[in-house]
């Protein structure tokens, strides 16, 4: 196989190992129920989430109080953006596509879904074939 189906198997491999699940589960509080700070997942609600899952951590802008909000995203995305408004509060708003991914303070790689990608990429440049 040559060099260019090669990484374009690479990006298709990619791609899809990072597409959205029908369903992604995700933590869910400071709607219903605050966020307990430090988070601990042990006793966090789950809600199953459609395109992805969100956090949002920032400062109320009434008394620079804490706020934080973890559940549903609106963008199939692992990206987080500063200087978000959401709840009466500006903050960081984060939104990935893994399951329980909401915990962190940011978005994590899906690092096998990358390293299965780079392995597949390799045998397909060097023309090893899977036994």
């Amino acid at each position: 196989m040559d060099s260019s189906s090669a990484l374009l198997f690479f990006i298709g491999s990619l791609l899809l190992s990072s597409s959205s699940m029908a369903d992604i589960p995700c933590h869910y509080c400071g709607s219903r129920a605050l966020c307990t700070l430090p988070f601990n997942s042990d006793f966090a609600e789950s809600i199953n989430c459609t395109i992805s899952c969100m956090k949002f951590d920032g400062l109320s802008d009434s008394d620079g109080t804490r706020v934080v909000i973890r559940g549903c995203g609106a963008n199939n995305t692992n990206l987080c953006e500063s200087t978000m408004k959401m709840a009466g509060a500006t903050g960081t708003l984060c939104n990935c596509n893994t399951q329980y991914c909401n915990h962190e303070s940011k978005t994590s790689l899906n690092f096998s879904a990358l390293f299965f990608s780079l392995f597949a990429f390799i045998f397909m440049m060097f023309g090893y074939e899977l036994l």
